[in-house]
């Protein structure tokens, strides 16, 4: 349970003591991978609201790279032709624009050369809720 919690987290510790709150909170004893898993669905199910109209809120590029991101576990090269071509971004340029802009605007950052959403129950719920395959 306690490898998923910090998968799911990379470990940011706000996320990590959200996920172990509400797993504590649940009552469930002892606590085993597919408990943790549903608790934690549950929580960011519970999101799933303030998701739908942030998403709204977005130009299609930007939600088409968060997606990509999302479904890569965050991305070293997103320039880089495979990248770009699997994903079906369009130019370099375009892309470059959309990452600075989400960047500015805290939605995604950079970490040991690595492009990731900055919330990872975001990037979670980006991953299930648009499940289309590349």
């Amino acid at each position: 349970a306690l490898d998923l919690i910090f998968d799911i987290t990379r470990g940011i510790t706000f996320f990590v003591q959200l996920l172990c709150k509400n797993i504590f909170d649940s009552g469930v004893n002892p606590v085993d991978f597919k408990s943790a898993l549903t608790i934690i669905q549950k929580v960011i199910s519970e999101k799933e609201s303030y998701y739908i109209n942030y998403i709204n809120l977005l130009t299609p590029k930007q939600l088409e790279f968060l997606i990509a991101i999302a479904k890569e576990n965050g991305v070293e090269k997103p320039m880089s032709s495979h990248f770009l071509n699997k994903y079906h971004l369009g130019a370099a340029t375009t892309v470059k624009s959309v990452i600075d802009n989400l960047t500015e605007k805290e939605v995604i950052y950079k970490l040991a050369n690595k492009y990731y959403i900055a919330d990872v129950l975001f990037s979670s719920w980006l991953k299930d809720y648009f499940r289309r395959d590349y």
